[in-house]
């Protein structure tokens, strides 16, 4: 896949447990169709900065030919503690990746 963009920006500022939506577009280059019956948005390493922390795995909301884009907006809350974090999710296939993607942000003062 590619990755078209990705909301917030790189390394973005947040103040302390502060809540915000994490946005992605992605491009289907994988040559198959990735299908809402057995594909999901999952979450895949780094901090879990999910709002919901235990749903970390859901369908994907439309099928995407090859070719085709698919954007969603996942809700997040930042950590309370100052640093920088990262958090990859996926779109996966059961526990296959298809397709990766990072949000990096950081918690500041």
């Amino acid at each position: 896949c590619t990755l078209l963009s990705v909301n917030p920006a790189y390394r973005a500022q947040f103040s302390p447990g502060e809540e915000t939506d994490f946005e992605f577009r992605v491009r289907n280059d994988s040559g198959i169709n990735w299908t809402t019956d057995d594909m999901d948005i999952a979450y895949i390493a780094g901090e879990n900065l999910l709002k919901r922390k235990a749903n970390t795995r859901i369908d994907l909301p439309m099928d995407v030919a090859p070719g085709g884009s698919l954007y969603y907006a996942l809700d997040a809350v930042v950590p309370t503690t100052p640093g920088t974090y990262t958090m990859t999710m996926g779109i996966v296939r059961g526990y296959e990746v298809l397709c990766s993607m990072d949000v990096t942000i950081t918690v500041v003062y």
